[in-house]
């Protein structure tokens, strides 16, 4: 079996991820952004052994779902201020 990878399949996968949220509440500290990066995660995690390019791109996925996370962390510690 040949090892197929397109890199703009994978980015338009991540996309597709991210915008299926639709406009959004956003919790304070960046819970629920937190709790998709643990939920992509464990997907990763349960099938990176078996299809590590998959596993690598759900990975990638959590990664944005924390640094957003971080992002309104930050956001909210920087407004405590003004």
């Amino acid at each position: 079996m040949a090892n197929v990878g397109s890199p703009e399949l994978e980015h338009g996968l991540a996309i597709g991820v991210y915008n299926k949220r639709g406009v959004h509440f956003v919790e304070p500290g960046g819970r629920q952004e937190l709790r998709l990066d643990t939920k992509f995660r464990g997907y990763a995690d349960a099938i990176r052994s078996r299809w590590p390019r998959t596993g690598q791109v759900l990975s990638h996925i959590a990664a944005g779902f924390h640094r957003d996370a971080d992002d309104r962390m930050d956001r909210e510690n920087f407004e405590e201020f003004e």
